[in-house]
């Protein structure tokens, strides 16, 4: 059947228009990616630019590929027009026999040594004595007023000559300037100062030889002391006291290998002679054949255990697919001592010390023991420091997206989400857009590996090269011998390589898919020998490449379920099957298994699961044993990897559809005896219905429902029409989803199996699947449900769109008419229509302070706002000033958390608000929980969420999070002992409300009714108690404070159409409060 209208007829002028503007969008980005595949396939590009990087490549000692520079300057000048080189003077072409390359590439490098090296130091210098006289001398160089004048008759001896002295008052004014520059904040200042500067000195155009310092006035004002002197540590104990020695490696050939890497650290100053209270240690790891990994230990001491480190997520390859398209180029840039680029805070500092008795020279003198001045790895909140640093620059480097020689420019965020009736599979979910219609450039940081995209060859690689000079201009390190050029193909990034010649698909490389295979077949190999006694070791290395595979091939994790089982099983916590032990699950708890099932994981990403004190030669942890007993699904994870893995060739996961512009959806049901399933696309509808035979209607209802839709999906695959396709399957069983992105079910072998045939469709037709879970409400409302019972009449079946049933594109607020809104602003304001995080002077009780705030209500100050993000802002959140309210699309929700990453990692003093109806929650859940302080759903029936809306609203709270002086946790308000409890009753208040005897709302048909009534009090009454309960807690109030204080990013807003104002911008304010 068909027939349906996807017109615009029937609907106001404003939602016509708007549809229409977004068609001509898409149109306008569909034509610029034809150009941009178009191009791609012309340039071929030349020997001077290299895509890949090389062996030994990365090694400490390699050279630097400028032909990469040379290349991509070449190509800029014919670009631009600029003639032939033919008519220069000289012979710029001919080969310059001591260089074995043209003279013209000869001539850039001269002039790199000997011009433009010499410039950029005197710029650096003259920066820092600039800034030091503006800035902290409040630009008084030496004096208000002329401290010397010109006179004729000067005395120099016993001759008297023409030239200047002192004028009346300009000793004295001289004297009190320079006796200034001697207070000990000015002396630490120019030290810093110093120090930096003679790193700069002894810096090559290629290397910085010296080692680096950050150009701390360079950097904005809320990060200058940061910069300068690091971020403060988040302590949750006494510091430690542990002086025991440093031992010495086990063989002299190792010594020797370890006194050249931790030498090299001493020589740069990254390791200082100062007063030194705890000692840290250090070993070595094996690199290769022929070269040691050092490995600084920040466990054995007990360092580690006293410090708090904020979680935070990365990057990964399925965020990068936003800016990529068909013929888009990627290339590569490291940044150089990636931990050691950024200061270890001061007070840390005497505890982080280092034995260097057996790495010293023979002919050093003094004390043995020196320490840390910089993170270093192997310190517990070195990774949370450091990228919370680098992002900083990124944002810093985006610069002005309007101006037209940033290759980072963008005009408009256009949303391309499936169960928009425009949708197209073709395009990216979210974009950035130019005014050519072209993908925004764009750069993801991976730790200390920088990814960058572009439409061309050289707009990627002014991007790349954009970034570079703004790390240079901080004083951050770029490791050029490990630069790459841009491609199409480029080599991998965070563990994977993206290829867009022939569309947007992710592999790896011949080496390392040969080597999955080996370690697959190895573990088969020792299931074989011997189940009851696998060796634990190998494993665990084991584990930890397939970690890494598995971040290109979504298939492959969850077949690692049963690895993971088989290795920790041993502990105590632990049921026959390997599983951890859960405690009673809380009434009105509903987290799925998914927000676990790839801990393991994401721990082992981040560095945190890597022991260092478990590699040490004989101070591993005795408990864990040798060998393991077999995990009971080890066995079938094992034979589906070995499926899954066959083939030389590596596998192509394919990351985006194309050719036709049709997604294809499924839904189905299966309940009762009946089954029955619908397939649509933008031209019919198709479906089938039948009864269960007497043997399968005594299966369990998960295993009918699965069996119901793998079979449609089995069939299709057949039919050859899921060829290259994107297939959209809807569900109520949440059993079905679940097990669907873990790839298996704990209580069903059957399902498993049927779970692994799905994942074989998948990988042999080269088809995305997306399972998506929905209310049973909403699958009787299209009519799928009815299938399984005959009834071909409603929903769907009667001819209605079916585009209307799925609003993944449709965000809470707009679904719900701007009711949700309205209900947030009853909690985050109180009844005078201040926000909870407005300042108050300590000791002035309310009615002092409503005084007091009300006679500057002009200004308004970051604390106090709340900020309501639209598309257009996602991607200027360093722009916008105010607390974070988070209402998009669920189907938006992947890059929406990749930008909350970024921004609560710069700036953690800030709250985010996050309200989502429970839709593709395998997108963004697990890692949204993993931030939250405060979780919870309300339930379809509110007043502000009636049934007709059918799933829940999931809503989760991020409070601000600031450094205490003098404090020791908790740092989170989730790990407040009080927190948990009173998410236990959001849950029971937030049920639906039927269940707690209220009435119930069913559709959006009349007006919102006035929450402040008694009768709907309990909408918002508990949760603004607990906002303003959490004003007390340090690291909150601390977190508020930070909105006010000058320098850091707490200057007063004038008036409030300014909020989040710049540079033409502004983010949306939510309420004012009184005087708005």
């Amino acid at each position: 059947r068909g027939g349906w209208s996807v017109g615009t007829s029937g609907v106001s002028d404003g939602v016509r228009n708007h549809r229409e503007e977004h068609q001509n969008a898409l149109n306008k980005i569909r034509l610029a990616a034809e150009d941009a595949a178009r191009l791609s396939k012309m340039d071929k590009g030349d020997l001077l630019i290299q895509g890949i990087k090389q062996d030994g490549q990365k090694a400490d000692d390699a050279e630097v590929p400028t032909h990469l520079w040379d290349g991509m300057w070449m190509r800029s000048r014919k670009e631009q027009g600029f003639g032939s080189m033919e008519s220069w003077m000289g012979k710029p072409l001919d080969i310059n026999k001591g260089e074995d390359h043209p003279r013209w590439r000869q001539a850039l490098e001269v002039m790199r040594d000997k011009w433009l090296l010499q410039r950029w130091r005197r710029n650096v210098t003259k920066s820092f004595c600039d800034w030091f006289a503006d800035s902290v001398m409040m630009g008084r160089r030496s004096h208000e007023r002329p401290v010397v004048r010109w006179s004729e008759g000067r005395k120099v001896g016993d001759r008297v000559e023409p030239g200047y002295v002192w004028s009346f008052y300009g000793r004295g004014d001289y004297k009190r300037w320079w006796e200034s520059l001697r207070q000990k904040r000015h002396c630490d200042i120019m030290e810093s100062g110093r120090e930096a500067i003679e790193r700069a000195t002894s810096a090559t155009w290629w290397d910085w030889a010296g080692g680096s310092s950050l150009f701390f006035w360079r950097w904005p004002i809320s990060h200058v002391r940061w910069a300068r002197e690091g971020q403060p540590h988040f302590t949750t104990a006494s510091l430690p006291n542990y002086k025991k020695p440093q031992r010495r490696a086990p063989s002299s050939e190792t010594q020797e290998l370890m006194n050249a890497k931790v030498n090299k650290v001493r020589w740069r100053r990254y390791i200082c002679l100062g007063p030194v209270c705890s000692l840290t240690h250090m070993f070595s790891v094996p690199k290769g054949l022929h070269d040691i990994r050092m490995v600084y230990d920040g466990t054995k001491s007990g360092l580690n255990d006293c410090l708090f480190a904020p979680h935070f997520s990365l990057p990964v390859m399925a965020h990068t697919l936003r800016s990529l398209l068909k013929g888009y180029y990627g290339a590569d840039l490291d940044v150089g001592e990636m931990f050691l680029n950024w200061w270890l805070g001061e007070s840390l500092r005497p505890y982080a010390g280092v034995d260097v008795t057996h790495v010293r020279d023979g002919r050093e003198q003094g004390r043995c023991w020196e320490r840390w001045v910089r993170n270093f790895m192997g310190l517990k909140d070195s990774p949370f420091r450091s990228l919370q640093m680098m992002i900083m620059a990124k944002f810093i480097a985006y610069g002005d997206r309007t101006d037209e020689s940033n290759p980072f420019r963008w005009e408009a965020v256009v949303l391309n989400l499936p169960g928009d009736p425009d949708y197209d599979p073709t395009l990216p979910w979210v974009m950035k857009v130019r005014k050519d219609g072209h993908l925004a450039s764009e750069v993801y940081i991976y730790v200390d590996d920088g990814k960058f995209t572009g439409w061309n060859r050289l707009e990627c690689w002014r991007a790349v090269q954009r970034f570079s000079k703004v790390l240079s201009w901080l004083g951050i390190q770029d490791a050029f011998r490990k630069r790459t050029g841009p491609s199409t193909e480029p080599g991998p990034w965070a563990g994977t390589v993206t290829h867009t010649e022939n569309g947007v698909n992710a592999t790896v490389t011949e080496l390392k898919w040969a080597k999955t295979q080996e370690k697959v077949q190895e573990m088969a190999q020792m299931l074989e020998e011997d189940e009851t006694a696998l060796p634990r070791k190998a494993l665990e290395k084991a584990r930890g490449f397939l970690i890494y595979v598995g971040r290109t091939y979504r298939w492959m994790n969850p077949y690692l379920k049963g690895l993971h089982l088989t290795i920790d099983g041993w502990r105590p916590d632990r049921d026959e099957e390997g599983y951890r032990i859960k405690e009673k699950r809380n009434r009105g708890r509903e987290i799925e298994d998914e927000l676990r099932w790839k801990e393991e994981e994401e721990a082992f990403e981040r560095g945190e699961r890597e022991d260092p004190k478990k590699l040490e030669e004989g101070e591993e942890d005795q408990e864990a044993p040798e060998t393991v007993r077999a995990a009971p699904r080890f066995r079938s994870d094992i034979d589906a990897l070995l499926q899954l893995t066959a083939g030389e060739e590596p596998a192509i996961q394919r990351c985006r559809v194309e050719g036709s512009m049709t997604a294809v959806y499924l839904g189905g049901d299966a309940s009762g005896k009946g089954f029955g399933a619908a397939m649509w696309d933008d031209e019919e509808v198709v479906y089938s219905a039948g009864s269960w035979n007497a043997t399968h209607s005594q299966e369990s209802s998960n295993w009918r429902e699965a069996t119901n839709l793998t079979l449609k999906v089995e069939e299709l695959a057949a039919e050859g029409r899921l060829d290259g396709k994107e297939l959209w399957i809807f569900t109520d069983n949440s059993t079905y989803e679940s097990a669907f992105y873990k790839g298996y079910s704990k209580e069903s072998s059957k399902l498993t199996g049927i779970i692994f045939r799905l994942r074989k469709v998948e990988r042999d037709t080269g088809c995305i699947l997306h399972v998506i879970h929905i209310a049973g409400t909403r699958m009787k409302e299209a009519g799928i449900d009815g299938l399984s019972r005959q009834d071909f009449v409603e929903g769907i079946m009667g001819g209605t769109n079916p585009w209307q049933y799925f609003p993944l594109n449709e965000d809470a607020d707009s679904r719900s008419v701007g009711r949700v809104m309205k209900w947030v602003e009853m909690w985050w304001y109180d009844d005078e229509g201040e926000p909870w995080t407005a300042p108050r002077p300590k000791g002035d009780d309310d009615q002092e302070w409503r005084a007091f705030w009300s006679r500057g209500r002009g200004n308004r100050w970051e604390s106090e706002l709340l900020v309501k993000l639209d598309p257009g802002d996602w991607f200027r959140l360093q722009e916008i000033k105010g607390h974070r309210l988070w209402i998009p699309p669920p189907a938006a929700m992947e890059t929406v958390m990749e930008l909350f990453a970024e921004d609560h990692l710069v700036n953690p003093h800030l709250a985010h608000v996050f309200i989502v109806p429970r839709l593709m929650t395998h997108l963004w859940r697990r890692q949204l929980f993993r931030d939250a302080d405060v979780h919870f759903y309300v339930y379809a029936g509110a007043p502000f969420w009636p049934r007709s809306m059918h799933e829940p609203l999931t809503v989760a709270i991020v409070f601000p999070l600031a450094h205490v002086p003098r404090y020791n946790g908790p740092w989170i308000v989730r790990d407040r002992p009080d927190t948990g409890s009173f998410v236990e009753l959001l849950d029971a208040q937030y049920r639906r409300p039927v269940v707690n005897g209220r009435d119930e709302f069913l559709n959006m048909e009349g007006e919102m009714p006035r929450l402040q009534e008694d009768d709907h009090r309990w909408t918002w009454d508990l949760l603004r108690k607990f906002l303003h309960k959490q004003r007390a807690f340090p690291p909150v109030s601390c977190g508020i404070s930070r909105g006010l204080l000058p320098g850091l990013r707490g200057e007063s807003i004038s008036g409030p159409e300014d909020v989040g104002r710049r540079r033409g911008g502004r983010g949306k304010r939510v309420r004012g409060g009184r005087g708005s």
